[in-house]
């Protein structure tokens, strides 16, 4: 039993011993000599408040042994590491002329490190500021003091820290070292600079009433970083800060960005409210918010010259609700560049707006640019429900750009441009009418694509300046629903050209305001033709010029070829404008010029036999000075119509697919101009066949006199040489020409025709030819 006892206490005391050296052991490695730790609540200047870690390795009080005469951290030689235990509270009362290494506030409980009341103190520890849980660092809501902590290492804070109370009463912090951590309490803070590269992987909320300076880098990683001073706040310094998530909560808050650095970064979400304001100061700044803009109420990107960015890249975008402030020609631009949806937040004052990424860019409400629109995303699809305004839009993303929405209009003060092999589509949303107006000029380059979506609904495309097709321009997707109608517009002269191979149009207008105000085709164009009643080449103002070798047929049935202030001008040899079923159909329709129609070169065709051209207006003119005009049927000039013919050919059947109508005349000419009814001095007009109707006039002139008719040069033909219809018996090519207004030169010729009653008949008693 003896024996038994005498091993357990061997044992016993061996496990003791092990223990004891493990303790002294971890004693020596936690702690070094010149260390300082509370004893007890006090002044930082009183050597009462503090123990001493000897060289021997115990703690000594104030004057006992190495502590003697009684020293104090941050004095002299003492720059040990600081602990401040729990429930004790130190209040700091000098400014230590020696850093101290570190300072660890309470042992995980408690423990409180504050600020006195009376005078501005500074603290400088050479490495790690260290707050564990329960512990605080305070400036008292007393007295008015200024103090200045300068940490040389890491901040943790698993505890509270609170270093404002007010504008007389904080304490502000300088981080040199690489961390901040710790998910403790931020109470408030005044200004804080970053002279170290820290990261802050806090997940807490830093509430700051003061600037932040950072002249090295900052990441946050995790939490908010939450500005709230009532007043001014900056964020200074040279390198720019990264921040998790950024608050602005309090009222009259006003964010600058100011010192060096050109931008922040913001990889969450960026809120404000309360009337706060962020302005991004006196040099061009970027700033990037990858996550919602949250509540905005004032942004303020103003500056002359100052080419300001705001990125967004959030979802959710809100519009500001106090004011969204710009500087005109400053080259701000804000840009959203999420690879998926985004709202587009409503403003109308947009320098440049830029939209990137991919998805559908929604606009929430009116909206007007200044200066650019860029769409430079990958298959973007644009949502505009409101009126949307701006200078240029340019289309040079990847894949293609859908211009959808519900119904509105866009009004493009400057050009349309399409570029870098992209795609523009208009309409996404049956039903939906999608207007563009363009102010400028329309190009499509080479590889690029403007066209119509596959949608039911007739959208509106109006151009003032140039349309450049040098890609592929198609509004057509598919007829006759899903269209868009083009309108020429602007009191001034323009162009089509391009090399691309397709230009393909549904419907034209033109409202150009003058005749002298000219739209002139030089490339070879296509469009639509009516499939009922009516015109796909609207001339209600302006020369429409077609100088290129395009073939288009515009009018079904009766129709208006021009307006009294507008003008068809046919302009290249091989251009064909004529109606649907011309000489093939029946009745397929009668022309009516109210303003003028003139052929240059290229052929201008309507008709089928039984149909009449007319010209009854003070404001008709038809003018042949090259190329050819066939009309199936009969022309009849009456009012103070005007005809001019200088060159070409001007054919005119009144038996083609079927015949002109009884009482109807071939060629009526009955202007009452006394300045230019006719001026007919060259080319041929051939009367192909006569009547078929007994009582028919192949020709007529007035019997009045005093009208303006001039016929010398020209030379009238009756038949083409070809024809074999049959003329009325007994009239054949009757002439009612009076005997006041001499003809030109007459020419019959029948050729081998075999027809019957292919000859001349005079109505009248006299007919003057010269």
């Amino acid at each position: 039993m003896n024996k038994v006892f005498k091993e357990f206490m061997r044992i016993s005391i061996t496990r003791l011993l092990l223990i004891f050296l493990l303790a002294i052991s971890f004693n020596c490695t936690a702690q070094s000599t010149g260390d300082f730790r509370s004893l007890a609540t006090g002044l930082w200047s009183a050597p009462g408040t503090w123990q001493r870690y000897s060289s021997g390795g115990a703690w000594q009080n104030s004057g006992v042994g190495e502590n003697n005469p009684g020293q104090v951290p941050g004095v002299g030689v003492a720059n040990g590491n600081v602990t401040i235990q729990n429930g004790h509270t130190t209040t700091l009362d000098i400014t230590n002329a020696t850093a101290i290494l570190s300072l660890t506030i309470g042992n995980g409980a408690s423990g409180i490190f504050q600020f006195e009341t009376a005078t501005s103190r500074t603290l400088t520890i050479t490495n790690n500021l260290t707050l564990l849980n329960g512990a605080q660092m305070n400036v008292q809501n007393a007295g008015t003091q200024n103090g200045l902590i300068v940490v040389g290492g890491n901040v943790s804070n698993s505890g509270t820290i609170n270093l404002f109370q007010s504008a007389t009463r904080y304490a502000d912090i300088t981080i040199n070292g690489s961390t901040l951590s710790g998910n403790g309490t931020y109470t408030s803070l005044r200004n804080i600079t970053i002279n170290g590269a820290v990261v802050n992987s806090s997940t807490s909320v830093i509430n700051s009433f003061g600037n932040l300076t950072c002249n090295n880098t900052f990441t946050c990683s995790a939490g908010t970083f939450n500005f709230r001073a009532g007043a001014i706040q900056n964020i200074n310094g040279s390198i720019n800060p990264i921040f998790n998530i950024v608050s602005i909560s309090q009222n009259s808050t006003n964010l600058t960005l100011g010192g060096t650095q050109t931008g922040i970064t913001v990889n969450g979400t960026f809120t404000m409210s309360n009337n706060s304001i962020f302005t991004f100061g006196t040099i061009a700044r970027t700033v990037t918010i990858a996550g919602n803009l949250v509540t905005p109420q004032t942004i303020t990107m103003q500056g002359v010259g100052l080419a300001h960015q705001l990125r967004l890249g959030g979802a959710a975008n809100a519009t500001p609700a106090t004011a969204f402030n710009t500087t005109a020609g400053s080259g701000s631009t804000v840009e959203y560049y999420a690879a998926g949806p985004q709202t587009v937040f409503t403003s109308l004052n947009y320098i440049n707006l830029k939209l990137s990424g991919s998805g559908t860019k929604t606009f929430g409400g009116a909206t007007t640019v200044s200066n650019n629109l860029d769409i430079t995303g990958s298959a973007i699809t644009v949502t505009v429900t409101n009126a949307l305004v701006t200078l240029n839009l340019n289309n040079s993303g990847t894949g293609t750009t859908i211009w959808g929405g519900n119904s509105n209009t866009t009004t493009i003060t400057g050009n349309l441009l399409i570029t870098n092999s992209t795609t523009f589509t208009i309409g996404n949303t049956a039903g939906q009418v999608k207007t563009i107006s363009v102010s400028g000029n329309v190009q499509i380059d080479a590889g690029s694509t403007f066209n119509n979506g596959a949608i039911a609904a007739t959208n509106l495309l109006t151009v003032f300046g140039n349309l450049l097709v040098d890609g592929v321009f198609n509004l057509v997707n598919s007829f006759p629903n899903n269209v868009c109608n083009t309108t020429f517009s602007g009191a001034t002269s323009n162009t089509v050209t391009g090399s691309g191979a397709t230009c393909n149009f549904n419907q034209i207008t033109l409202t150009k305001g003058a005749i002298a105000n000219v739209l002139e085709v030089q490339r070879v164009i296509t469009m639509s033709s009516p499939t009922a009643g009516g015109s796909f080449l609207n001339l209600t103002s302006g020369t429409f010029k077609l100088s290129s070798a395009s073939t288009i047929t515009p009018y079904f049935g009766s129709a208006t070829i021009c307006a009294g202030i507008g003008k068809l001008w046919i302009n290249n040899s091989s251009a064909n404008i004529s109606c649907v079923g011309t000489a093939v159909n029946a009745n397929p329709g009668a022309p009516t010029i109210t303003g003028t129609l003139q052929v240059t070169a290229g052929t201008f065709a309507y008709g089928s036999g039984n149909d009449v051209m007319l010209l009854n207006s003070a404001t008709s003119n038809l003018t042949i000075d090259g190329g050819i005009l066939n009309m199936y049927g009969g022309v009849a000039f009456s009012s103070t119509s005007q005809f001019n013919m200088t060159a070409g050919s001007f054919n005119i059947d009144a038996q083609a697919f079927d015949n002109l109508a009884v009482g109807s005349p071939v060629l009526s000419f009955a202007s009452t101009s006394a300045v230019n009814a006719v001026t007919f001095t060259n080319g041929t007009l051939t009367i192909i066949d006569p009547h078929s109707a007994t009582g028919g006039t192949a020709l007529f002139l007035p019997a009045v006199g005093g009208y303006a008719y001039n016929f010398a040069g020209s030379t009238i033909q009756f038949g083409d040489g070809i024809s074999n219809s049959n003329g009325a018996n007994p009239d054949g090519f009757s002439v009612n020409a009076g005997s006041l207004y001499a003809l030109g030169n007459i020419t019959l010729n029948n050729g081998t025709s075999s027809g019957t009653n292919r000859y001349v008949r005079l109505i009248t008693t006299d007919c003057i030819i010269n």
